[in-house]
């Protein structure tokens, strides 16, 4: 058998920044920092990254786990608030939907999903946008600050979800750099979604493909040799 892994945001699911500011609230109701300042540290890393980095730049010390706790209640909090008086609902990638619900039934290739994001954002996006997560093994990025280290966990949990030792061939959809890295580092073949992009009316768009023809793309897809200094899904108006 085997494993491709899928990320949300701007992989299954059109990008907003409805994620950041979520995330960036929280951070500024938990700590008393204003949200201005927390931009400028925010950089390409993990969910739990940032918020361990200004933690401990701000306080000194790690977060202890009664401050996860605190910070986890908070984002929450502030996650349903937003979503409630957003106007914003996110909107899957053409395809996507369909594509997920006929790779259930395969017998050879199996599939997950390994995003950064936390379970209620995480588990929010996907519903809204028309995947059905009860049958679907979503894991996610509390307490993991390397997107390789989401990877390996994603691919072990897999296992145990699959009932299997391991797996032929493991293969990672993602957009963004920190993606093709972490598969670079892992040995594993990446798949960017600009490569599914398709010209209409003189713009690019991305579409998933049936089943049959995406599984061809996931045989032949390899491990990255070097990183990518544009990722096509900046071309493509998905995320940069």
């Amino acid at each position: 058998m085997n494993l491709i892994l899928f990320d949300v945001s701007g992989t299954l699911v059109h990008s907003s920044d409805f994620e950041h500011k979520v995330l960036m609230s929280t951070m500024s109701r938990v700590m008393g920092v204003p949200l201005r300042t927390l931009e400028d540290f925010r950089k390409a890393e993990t969910e739990t990254a940032f918020v361990e980095k200004v933690w401990t730049l701000v306080k000194g010390v790690e977060p202890s786990d009664e401050d996860w706790e605190t910070i986890y209640e908070v984002y929450h909090k502030v996650l349903m608030e937003a979503y409630l008086h957003s106007s914003e609902r996110f909107k899957s990638l053409e395809g996507a939907p369909d594509l997920l619900r006929n790779l259930i039934d395969s017998k050879s290739w199996a599939f997950a999903i390994a995003t950064t994001a936390w379970h209620d954002m995480a588990h929010l996006t996907l519903r809204s946008a028309g995947f059905y997560t009860r049958r679907i093994h979503v894991v996610t990025g509390e307490g993991i600050a390397k997107k390789k280290d989401l990877i390996h966990k994603a691919i072990n949990s897999s296992q145990r979800w699959y009932g299997v030792d391991g797996f032929n061939k493991v293969t990672y959809v993602g957009d963004e750099n920190i993606d093709h890295v972490a598969c670079r580092e892992l040995n594993i073949p990446f798949i960017e979604v600009g490569e599914l992009a398709t010209t209409r009316e003189k713009r690019k768009l991305v579409r998933y493909p049936d089943k049959g023809q995406f599984i061809r793309l996931a045989r032949r897809a390899v491990v990255p040799t070097r990183v990518r200094t544009n990722s096509l899904g900046s071309l493509i108006g998905i995320r940069a």
